[in-house]
């Protein structure tokens, strides 16, 4: 059974740390790595509190089955993979592409997702079964929140802010991909064709479905592994 456990802390790497096979591209398609100009959306809004980023820096990364070492970081108020190459220009990924990035040093995973309304994404990969039919990835979310101007001549202007909200999980069966709520009821109707097994199996093992590594014990059950 193959599992990505990724509850330890992940360590910045600073630029310097960087190896030297960090490779060099620009625009467009590049050794197999899709990569266009960042959008507006994308750019992060100056004079904003806050940061779009989980991590602030760059950091390198493998992606898919090259060797090379790309340097990225994640925008999860957009959903945009940046990529910046050595003149300093940051790009995205084309989420549109399949993609595996596992950074480097460590076993984070990000990977290409489609979601139930058909928009593409990308997503932490947490567990999958050994024959990656069934999945568990983790969503992580900053939300942009406006300027406010001020409501009166006694109020200040709000300034705009980037604020980490609650991730989700996904439960991806098959190429259906599944929010899990945290309400009881709603989460044991994720799990289609299983929902009684899986409810007495938590019940049976004291699970909460509250905690990530219970979570995953769910899912190697329902997956029957």
């Amino acid at each position: 059974m193959k599992k990505i456990a990724l509850l330890n802390l992940i360590a910045l790497l600073s630029t310097g740390m960087y190896s030297q096979n960090i490779l060099d591209t620009s625009r467009g398609a590049a050794g197999g790595i899709d990569v266009i100009m960042r959008s507006t959306a994308d750019v992060p809004v100056e004079g904003a509190i806050g940061s779009p980023y989980v991590m602030e820096s760059f950091a390198p990364a493998k992606i898919n089955q090259f060797q090379d070492l790309h340097v990225i970081r994640y925008n999860a108020a957009s959903d945009a993979m940046e990529f910046k190459n050595r003149k300093n220009e940051i790009l995205v990924l084309n989420k549109m592409n399949d993609y595996t990035i596992t950074l480097n040093g460590s076993n984070k995973i990000y990977q290409t997702v489609t979601y139930s309304n058909g928009k593409r994404g990308y997503a932490v990969l947490l567990w999958k079964s050994d024959d990656s039919n069934t999945s568990l990835f983790l969503r992580e979310r900053i939300e942009f929140v406006p300027k406010k101007p001020a409501a009166s001549s006694y109020s200040k202007d709000q300034p705009a802010k980037y604020k980490r909200v609650k991730d989700v999980l996904y439960l991806k069966d098959g190429s259906e991909m599944t929010e899990l709520p945290t309400n009881k009821k709603k989460f044991f109707a994720a799990f289609k064709g299983k929902e009684k097994e899986v409810q007495q199996f938590v019940k049976k093992n004291k699970l909460k479905i509250s905690k990530q590594e219970d979570i995953v014990k769910i899912i190697e059950f329902y997956s029957g592994e």
